[in-house]
């Protein structure tokens, strides 16, 4: 667990990570340093504008920028920051908030602060990356097409990052499939974009879709953004789905992150004569998964559910009223913690007890942040 995760937050302390993320020349890590430095000395917001040059250099960080926060009314700045995300319906979500998705929380390098607009209870749900290079073929986008669609059925929630190529046709598939899709920019909203892509979100959230970026509003995208977007793909998901790739892509970064975060990675065959199956080949090679259809991802996640019917009936008659509820709410839907509290009414302090004890009593299941049933229980709470 991430250390900044120990700590209670405020929403002063929300105010001034916002306030520390639209500050240029203030980077993610800069900014953990900063946060931790006040929580571990237990400093008031107040204190922290009193010492911020003695803090920043302490921590290493360039003088010049505390002296330009000084310089700036840095209150009404932020002030104006959110009327101009709210103006625009951009919710910003901090890392310690419930709506803040607990697959990506439990990754090692999480984004501090979310931006994001459409539905963001998306954010909780059992997902799959979708990913591939942009110079997709003719097969690439027929798999695509029938992948994201058996996806969709199954009802996992599309996760990519809105490029053209894979990660454009994996979006288009899920919004005609009626299926549900995440879009991860590499970019701040606002920044310039293109009719192509516009049109594109105007889908995604009309289909109550979700769009989320870890840039401020405007911030321009850049080869480096556009990296480190591919670990909010891949931490968000339950496994990473790689349709064609060359053997040099960016399709490995988001890999790589799948991989740090525990994440299963999965590659399509594709005909030797293309150089863009040679990427996937290699994945094959290095121990991804090999698929060719829908089943043979979905065959990853599911656990074992043949419990004979007397340990069942047994189980079931042992359970409260409490475990009971819990067990209904995740035979219909799998859900995170924070979700499952709020629907039940429970504190997350009293809920995780209740789930400890039914996961070892293989009844239920934690995959990456998300809750699920795996015994076949349908009485009454």
């Amino acid at each position: 667990m991430d250390e900044l995760t120990k700590f209670k937050y405020s929403q002063a302390d929300k105010e001034l990570l916002i306030g520390l993320t639209i500050t240029p020349g203030l980077g993610r890590k800069s900014i953990r340093k900063i946060l931790y430095y006040l929580k571990k000395h237990e400093l008031k917001i107040d204190a922290f504008w009193v010492q911020m040059a003695a803090i920043f250099s302490i921590l290493n960080i360039d003088n010049k920028i505390a002296l330009k926060i000084k310089e700036d009314n840095f209150e009404q700045k932020i002030g104006s920051f959110l009327k101009q995300n709210k103006a625009q319906n951009i919710r910003v979500i901090c890392f310690w908030e419930t709506d803040y998705p607990q697959a990506l929380l439990e990754t090692s390098d999480f984004p501090l602060v979310l931006f994001v607009t459409g539905n963001a209870s998306l954010l909780q749900t059992r997902s799959i990356a979708v990913v591939g290079t942009r110079r997709v073929t003719s097969y690439g986008t027929a798999v695509t097409q029938e992948l994201v669609a058996g996806l969709v059925y199954e009802n996992f929630t599309i996760v990519s990052g809105g490029m053209y190529g894979v990660d454009y046709t994996a979006h288009q598939v899920a919004v005609h499939s009626h299926g549900k899709t995440i879009v991860v920019l590499g970019h701040g909203f606002c920044s310039k974009t293109s009719d192509y892509y516009k049109n594109l979100h105007e889908k995604v959230l009309q289909n109550d879709g979700c769009i989320i970026s870890e840039y401020p509003l405007g911030f321009q995208a850049s080869k480096h953004t556009f990296r480190e977007r591919n670990r909010i793909v891949a931490g968000l998901s339950l496994g990473v789905l790689v349709i064609e790739a060359a053997l040099k892509s960016g399709t490995h970064i988001t890999v790589e992150c799948a991989l740090d975060a525990g994440r299963e990675v999965f590659a399509v065959p594709g005909s030797i004569f293309n150089p863009f199956s040679e990427g996937t080949k290699y994945l094959v090679n290095q121990g991804a998964k090999l698929v060719s259809t829908t089943a043979d991802i979905v065959a990853e996640f599911q656990k074992p559910t043949t419990i004979p019917d007397s340990r069942e009936t047994q189980i079931t008659l042992n359970l409260g009223v409490l475990e009971k509820k819990v067990v209904l709410e995740l035979r219909a839907q799998a859900q995170s913690v924070n979700t499952l509290a709020k629907k039940l009414e429970l504190e997350i302090q009293e809920l995780l007890p209740i789930l400890t004890l039914l996961e070892l009593e293989n009844i239920v299941h934690n995959e990456a942040g998300v809750w699920q049933c795996v015994l076949s229980y349908s009485g009454h709470a």
